[in-house]
């Protein structure tokens, strides 16, 4: 069984380097300024992390 700890952190990680990719491609393919795209890609990454929590803990999805 993985570490909990290990698991949180690849996590963060992911959502991190999710978070930094996302904004400049919000802003690039839908034309929002930064305030918006920061938005939405915070929605997205909340939302990835809920799936992604639920498919690996659960096996939903």
């Amino acid at each position: 069984m993985m570490d909990i700890l290990y698991q949180i952190k690849e996590s963060l990680f992911s959502i991190i380097i999710y978070i930094f990719l996302g904004i400049p491609i919000f802003r690039k393919m839908s034309g929002l300024n930064w305030k918006e795209a920061v938005k939405a890609t915070l929605c997205t990454s909340i939302l990835f992390f809920i799936s992604d929590f639920l498919r690996r803990y659960f096996g939903l999805f």
